[in-house]
């Protein structure tokens, strides 16, 4: 079977539903008053790995459950509820009628490899650049706050380990409100850990540079 180029559908598929479940999310947190992030969090690391799950995992035929069985039974029920299963089956049937997915798809393969690592070229790259951009931005104390000034990058938070808010330098002309208002606004990107979350979005580009969900 076709196991790459179903994965690929699969994902892809779900990838978009969840794009759709992920926007009534973010909509609901505004009336919930939660922070809308979150609801996009779930979506990517749910396009990630449900497809893997639900079409990597081991078949078997019917079984019999126990009462005994009633945890491995809640389980199983658990798992069930996230499958996508008119999703799963329209991908195995696109698979199926198309003579381009005939082979083992090894090309497939290669072609997630190449574009993973040209991903990956990209991501490292964008990381070394902006490393040497930071390294000619000046230090300074804004309203209590340690922040870096920049010619033109920014209002932003740079930085995985050690995240610093960058201001360029026309945010100096700003009035002593609205400078409090964007070192307030950016102190709270590095308070719910967001610079965290950027890079973690740009490696899962890595991982499935070719899903568009992504």
């Amino acid at each position: 079977e076709a196991m790459i180029a179903l994965v690929m559908i699969y994902s892809v598929a779900v990838g978009l539903l969840l794009i759709l479940a992920a926007l009534c999310g973010e909509r609901a947190s505004v009336f919930a008053g939660w922070a809308r992030r979150w609801s996009w969090v779930a979506a990517l690391v749910l396009t990630l790995s449900l497809p893997v799950v639900s079409l990597l995992r081991p078949t078997s035929g019917p079984a019999t459950v126990a009462a005994t069985d009633a945890a491995e039974s809640v389980a199983t029920v658990s798992l069930a509820r996230w499958r996508v299963a008119a999703v799963e089956e329209w991908s195995r049937r696109v698979v199926a009628r198309l003579p381009l997915f005939d082979d083992d798809n090894r090309w497939l393969a290669v072609a997630w490899l190449l574009t993973s690592l040209a991903s990956t070229v990209w991501y490292v790259g964008g990381v070394v650049a902006l490393a040497r951009r930071r390294s000619g931005w000046r230090p300074a104390s804004m309203h209590g706050n340690a922040v870096v000034v920049s010619p033109e990058t920014g209002p932003a938070v740079v930085g995985a380990w050690k995240p610093e808010i960058v201001l360029p330098e026309w945010a100096m002309s700003l009035d002593a409100r609205s400078l409090e208002m964007v070192l307030r606004h950016e102190s709270e990107h590095v308070r719910a850990g967001d610079h965290w979350l950027v890079h973690l979005t740009r490696l899962a580009v890595v991982v499935m540079p070719w899903n568009p969900a992504v």
